[in-house]
């Protein structure tokens, strides 16, 4: 993502995705649950419909397939 030069909201992403809602995301991150909220606001932003099911989907496998890549999008 051309909008997370740090890879804050890829992580943050992996993060919600991965342990089902930010709560547990920002305990995994070990920050407050606000930042992850900000994050996730962002990665709205940018075009991404968090609420819909296959959208969340896609981003999981994607995030997935960047993990094991070592590549960013």
């Amino acid at each position: 993502m051309a909008a997370d030069r740090e890879g804050t909201l890829l992580e943050t992403l992996g993060a919600v995705l991965s342990e089902g809602g930010a709560v547990r995301a920002a305990e995994r991150l070990g920050v407050h649950r606000n930042t992850v909220t900000a994050r996730l606001e962002r990665i709205k932003e940018v075009g991404y419909d968090l609420d819909d099911p296959a959208t969340r989907l896609a981003l999981h496998l994607a995030w997935h397939v960047i993990r094991q890549g070592g590549s960013t999008l």
